[in-house]
């Protein structure tokens, strides 16, 4: 069948008008794409991030006290043994760190502890075996993460010297008591030489430690029949490290055949 010319021209003019189109968008050619930045998909996106970091930062505070570092570093989560720019541990005991439940003793009338007593050869034993572990090892990895520098061991310089705190701070206390009984520890005098500057150093460490933990169990009132009075009960249930754990670490670590401050090891 034979086109006219009319009919020629009216195909010519269509086809110019397609070939002066713009081209099609990259969203009308790909359905999927349009979905990706779709207003909707978006809102999806921002929820599930926000759900996910929701999360994560409550896996944090539950787990800051065995990743002390990972609220500061999601990174943690994935790369644990990663070498960050901040200590992991401020101290290589913390892996050793374990909690119990403990009653304190009140401290008067005759709710008295073992270390209340009198006196004697047997509580000064009983005080010094608290903190006579003294000075701990610890390997040159560990030193390196610390925030404040130690030195070496001279003769084991793969090692670093430490002490835990808590038994500077128990020996500070040990020596303040002795100092209130100074009739029965005549070296104790506040009078005699440096004693009153080591007291109140010992004064001052313990305050700054008591002030760093804060410890925050809650005292509480009781009725008392007897006075007909509410009385503060201080024998109250704490959380508290486990100091046999402590002293285990320690016990592991301690540092056996003295140690020579005179002698600089490199």
């Amino acid at each position: 069948m034979l086109v006219s010319d009319e009919e020629n021209v009216a195909l010519l003019e269509e086809n110019e008008e397609e070939e002066n189109l713009p081209p099609r968008s990259l969203c009308q050619r790909c359905p999927f794409l349009r979905l990706l930045i779709s207003p909707t998909f978006l809102w999806v996106i921002i929820v599930v991030e926000t759900i996910g970091f929701a999360a994560f930062m409550a896996y944090a505070a539950i787990n800051e006290e065995k990743a002390p570092y990972c609220a500061y570093s999601p990174f943690y989560l994935f790369y644990p043994d990663a070498d960050y720019s901040r200590p992991l541990h401020l101290a290589p005991v913390n892996d050793a760190i374990s909690y119990n439940y403990q009653s304190f003793v009140g401290g008067f009338n005759q709710d008295l502890s073992l270390f209340q007593a009198p006196p004697s050869k047997e509580l000064d034993q009983r005080w010094r075996d608290l903190y006579s572990l003294g000075m701990s090892r610890i390997s040159r990895y560990e030193a390196a993460k610390l925030p404040n520098a130690t030195v070496p061991i001279p003769g084991d310089e793969g090692h670093y010297i430490v002490e835990l705190d808590v038994f500077h701070q128990l020996r500070c206390l040990d020596r303040i008591r002795q100092t209130i009984y100074s009739d029965h520890y005549p070296d104790a005098r506040i009078s005699l030489g440096d004693n009153q500057q080591y007291a109140s150093h010992c004064i001052d460490s313990i305050r700054q430690s008591l002030m760093c933990s804060s410890d925050v169990s809650l005292l509480v009132w009781q009725w008392d029949e007897a006075t007909q009075q509410s009385r503060i009960r201080n024998d109250v249930v704490h959380r508290c490290r486990d100091f046999d754990n402590v002293k285990g670490w320690a016990l592991h670590r301690q540092l056996k055949g003295g140690f020579n401050t005179s002698v600089r090891a490199h």
